[in-house]
């Protein structure tokens, strides 16, 4: 863990990188030990490496803080296929002020993600075990959020579908794409449009020590989500829009 901590401590020194407390620090780093324990029994993560963790899991969500700098003090953020907490959970240690929503289909993953919560003392997390098409149809939950956030989900077109109909007219979708952004936005014009949504200029970083490329699409909701959107569970990834 001491050599995660200080993995991660380096990048962060990096110019112009996101800021966090030792507290914070302690906490990511902790979050890194009990996924690392808990990876050994479900798939969660191939990475095991604690350099390559800090860099392509924790520094690599936190690319995202610039994106939520707008956000006021308690809003509500939904986080789309949180599997072992990237990027939802990394992100509410980052952002105390927000309120983090953390949803996943898999019930061991959500019990991880609760056990983490616990753990971290991270009172600004929920965390609820279902798909994203019936979270996006839960009248408490549909245009809900100021802000949505997924990675390593879906193409962009099937990530639209999930996450829109949970913004409120106004939110973002903030999706963590890599080198082949453009492609997958372009070929998700048509998704957009249906969805009432729109794509504003990407966030483009390159990664310090492995040189990967990676892109943070915001995709803005422009009007409210037609009553059909999002279709029933499955549908969205065997029939993109």
């Amino acid at each position: 863990m001491t050599d995660f901590r200080q993995h991660l401590a380096g990048l962060l020194a990096l110019p112009g990188a996101p800021q966090l407390s030792e507290k914070q620090l302690a906490q990511l780093a902790r979050h890194w030990q009990l996924l690392s324990a808990a990876a050994q029994h479900f798939n969660l993560t191939a990475i095991a490496g604690d350099a390559e963790a800090a860099e392509k899991h924790y520094f690599d969500c936190l690319l995202a803080l610039p994106a939520l700098a707008g956000a006021a003090a308690g809003a509500q953020v939904a986080d789309i296929g949180s599997g072992g907490g990237f990027p939802g959970l990394v992100l509410a240690v980052a952002c105390p002020q927000l309120q983090f929503t953390l949803i996943e289909a898999t019930g061991k993953k959500c019990a991880f993600l609760q056990d983490c919560c616990n753990q971290l003392g991270l009172a600004n997390v929920r965390v609820l075990t279902m798909r994203a098409e019936e979270a996006g149809r839960a009248p408490d939950l549909r245009a809900a959020f100021a802000y949505a956030t997924a990675r390593a989900v879906a193409p962009l077109a099937v990530l639209a579908e999930y996450a829109l109909p949970l913004l409120r007219v106004g939110g973002r979708l903030v999706a963590f794409k890599g080198a082949n952004h453009a492609a997958e936005q372009a070929a998700a014009s048509h998704a957009l449009q249906l969805l009432q949504a729109e794509a504003e200029a990407p966030l483009l970083f390159t990664l310090p020590q492995s040189g990967e490329q990676r892109a943070l699409l915001s995709i803005r909701k422009c009007g409210e989500t037609p009553e059909k959107y999002p279709r029933r569970p499955g549908m969205p990834a065997k029939r993109p829009l």
